[in-house]
């Protein structure tokens, strides 16, 4: 335990140092001097406001799942009328749930993924496996818009037994969850062409901690 505490030390305290530093550095050269930093697309505000609405979305929906599952809980030990469609609408909600945020997880890089390269010093080799999973992700999210527009069109004439509801909402938004999707992956590729790729945490960790095992 001692050791590790050590080695944290060490850790933040050289963190600190080379930060300090940096920051010396950069107050010594001329404000007209300093590199102008690219703003990345993918941190626009219209994406912003997108996110905000996929995210009210996703919230409206896990909240019904809240209330309708609770609903059936309490129908079980209540004398209260049942309402069948409860079930039904819930399961619609998790369908909805999941694709509505699709393309916002794409954006703040909080999907399920493993991070094999980010760990790569070569930065044009880490930029063309960036640019190529965001291509696969468009690819793969133009068959989605097209199969959800397909499903949209086919089932107009079926409706849910319980609700009533026509088949085709249900696909509404997986079709806008692939087309956000679509549109953040291409916003995403552009944006690794022009600035370079997001280092994410684990990275940077990584990194630092080479840094103090060399010295």
């Amino acid at each position: 335990m001692k050791l590790l505490v050590h080695s944290s030390g060490v850790f933040l305290a050289w963190k600190y140092t080379a930060l300090t530093d940096e920051r010396t550095e950069m107050s010594a050269i001329p404000g007209d001097a300093l590199p102008k930093q690219r703003t990345r697309i993918g941190q626009s505000r219209w994406l912003a406001y997108l996110g905000a609405g996929e995210m009210a979305l996703s919230c409206a929906a896990a909240t019904l799942i809240f209330v309708l599952v609770l609903w059936q809980a309490i129908q079980r030990y209540l004398p209260l009328q049942s309402l069948p469609w409860t079930g039904e609408l819930s399961r619609f909600c998790m369908v909805w749930l999941t694709f509505a945020v699709m393309g916002l997880l794409l954006t703040r890089d909080e999907h399920i993924t493993l991070q094999l390269v980010d760990g790569i010093k070569n930065r044009a080799l880490l930029s063309a496996v960036h640019v190529f999973a965001l291509l696969v992700v468009a690819a793969v999210s133009v068959g989605g818009v097209a199969e959800a527009w397909n499903l949209i069109q086919v089932q107009k004439v079926l409706h849910s037994p319980a609700l009533g509801m026509p088949m085709s909402w249900l696909y509404v938004i997986p079709l806008l969850g692939f087309a956000s999707t679509l549109l953040r992956a291409v916003v995403g590729a552009v944006d690794v062409v022009r600035v370079g790729p997001q280092v994410t945490a684990f990275a940077q960790t990584s990194t630092h901690v080479e840094g103090v095992g060399s010295e």
